[in-house]
Order: C-alpha cells, then structure tokens, then sequence
C-alpha cells in the first residue's frame, strides 16, 4: 500500500480498513481546504505540513518541502529508531541521526541541538522526551540520563522511568504525558505531569493523548475516553474512536462510522464507512468509493475525487492520486 501520510503508529490508533489495492502508477501531493490541489501529485509518499516543512520522498530519496513545494532540505536524514524514514517537524524542530546519535534539525537543515541521545521524541508543548549516554559506572554498568529538554537543548527536569517501546510518539499533551508503568505496571499506561509525578496512575492496557480534555483508553477491546482526573468520562461502547478536535471524536459501532461530543451523544449520524477526527475544521469521511470532507456540522465541505486523502495541517492536507 502506498503511504499517504508518514508517521510513528500511536498506541490507540486502531488500523481503519482501506480502500482495496493502490494502484501502481499513485502519486502524493497537497490539497487545500477548498479542495484545490495546490502541489501537484509528483511524489511517491508525502507527510503532512509541520513548522512550514512536509517530509517527501521521490525516486532519489526523502526531502523536506515548503509550501509551495519546492525542495528546501535534500537528502533528508533519517532516525535510526522506527521506520526508516524521516521525521515530521514539530515547533521548528526534527530528529536527526549522526553517526548513532540522534541530535536535532531547524527548519533550514541546520542543527540546532548537537547529537548525543540514544533516543529522542519529538517536541511538544515546549519540551522533548531523550535518553543520554553517560558511560558506565565503576561497576561497568551503564549510566543514562533521561528526562526533558527544552528547544535549546538544555535540561528542563530528569524523570525516573524509562521506555523504549514508542518512545517516538511520546509527547506532551495537555501537560500530560502518556507513559508506561515500570515493575508489577510494566503492561499498563498512565500519565505523567512535567516533574515526573503520576498524574493518573498506570491502569489501561492502551490510551492515547489528551485532546480537550479526553483521552482515549481501551478496556475490553472497546474505546471510551478519560477526563483529566483519570476517571471515565465516556464510557467504552465503541469499536474504534479517534481523538476530540472542535469538541467532536470520531467512533465506530456496529459497523458504522460517525462523531460523538464530549459526554459521548451522538453529534453526527453513524452513516458513514470511515471516519477521521476534525483538522482545522474538516473530517475526513467516507462512504464506499465515495470520500469527502465534512464541516462541524456534518455538511459536505467538498469532494475528493482522489484515491486518498488525509488530514489537514497548516492549511494543507496529503493526498493520492493516479497519474
């Protein structure tokens, strides 16, 4: 299958059925949110817009973009953690590895913090999640320091626990960070706040991010969403779900896709086959071979007459088609 859109796979996100067999001859480019192409289709994968860069990749390799689709950084560096591709830009920002160790890009492919970490998250709300070699004790154990940093590189707090599984998708949300337990918790999540404390305790075998307020969590193989306390706010009836945006979250039940609002009433009809969370004001939706975005208020925004089309950002959304 082509990818349209590039990224880390998060814990919660449940794999949605696709559209059958990409055809050979797709091509990625940018839409936007009128549903005008405004970067024609001519590369082969394409991320979304972060910090005014989209990572894309073509016959001679990755590349980051700007807006009018021009290559502004050729030969993108890749991470050596996850798939080997490049990652999105967050707050100015990318990983990048040198020589094994994993440091950080600007927007002009500059770097703006030296590589010295085993492993490195992207940043969000100001700080981003590392691992630091320090050497080996008397002992010859090795030591590491671990905690957060700050968009200059500089220590922000050390935290207690570490994680490598999906570290890359760890991020700040709402001053919580999703976060998996360590000894008899080491199967659970909770969340952390910005000095390391437990806010909610680790108790749910798969959650995601804070979004307005909700996070998901999984119990049973059926979705609901947790309040900022850790208390059931939505309680888990439904298939899959995705995250709140504009106070809307997109959830699956007997085979139906629709939107429910934070207290978890239906906001928009289950009608359709699939369903994306609201970016910038549009959702992706689809009924059959038909796809489409739609406003807050379930009306149809416009038509995708492409194969593939996802969310936007920065006022432009990825999207395949055969040329």
């Amino acid at each position: 299958m082509v990818r349209v859109v590039v990224t880390q796979p998060k814990p919660h996100k449940k794999k949605r059925s696709g559209q059958g067999d990409s055809p050979e001859n797709l091509r990625c480019g940018f839409i936007d949110k009128e549903g005008n192409v405004v970067i024609e289709p001519a590369f082969e994968t394409a991320g979304p817009f972060q910090s005014g860069r989209a990572a894309v990749a073509d016959e001679d390799g990755w590349h980051y973009i700007d807006r009018t689709g021009a290559v502004v950084i050729r030969d993108a560096p890749k991470t050596r953690t996850g798939p080997q591709v490049p990652r999105d830009f967050s707050e100015g920002l990318t990983v990048v590895n040198v020589d094994g160790r994993l440091g950080y890009m600007d927007t002009g492919g500059e770097i703006a913090i030296e590589p010295r970490y085993a492993l490195a998250g992207s940043f969000s709300e100001g700080v981003a999640l590392v691992e630091e070699p320090l050497g080996r004790s008397k002992d010859g154990l090795p030591r590491i320091r671990f905690g957060l940093i700050d968009t200059k590189g500089k220590w922000v707090n050390y935290l207690p626990h570490t994680m490598e599984l999906g570290f890359n998708d760890l991020v700040f949300s709402e001053g919580l960070l999703r976060f998996q337990g360590d000894d008899e918790h080491r199967q659970l999540y909770g969340f952390l706040d910005r000095d390391g404390e437990w806010a909610i305790e680790p108790a749910h075998t798969n959650v995601g991010d804070f979004h307005e307020d909700r996070a998901l969590f999984e119990y049973h193989g059926r979705w609901g969403w947790l309040d900022p306390e850790g208390e059931v706010a939505v309680d888990p009836l439904f298939d899959w779900a995705g995250d709140f945006s504009q106070g809307l979250a997109p959830a699956e039940r007997d085979g139906k896709a629709g939107f429910i609002d934070r207290h978890g009433n239906t906001a928009i009809e289950f009608r359709y086959d699939r369903a994306a969370s609201f970016s910038e004001g549009l959702a992706h939706v689809g009924e059959g071979d038909r796809h489409f975005y739609i406003d807050a208020q379930g009306k149809v925004a416009f038509e995708c007459p492409f194969y593939a089309s996802l969310d936007f950002s920065e006022g432009l959304a990825p999207f395949a088609a055969e040329v």
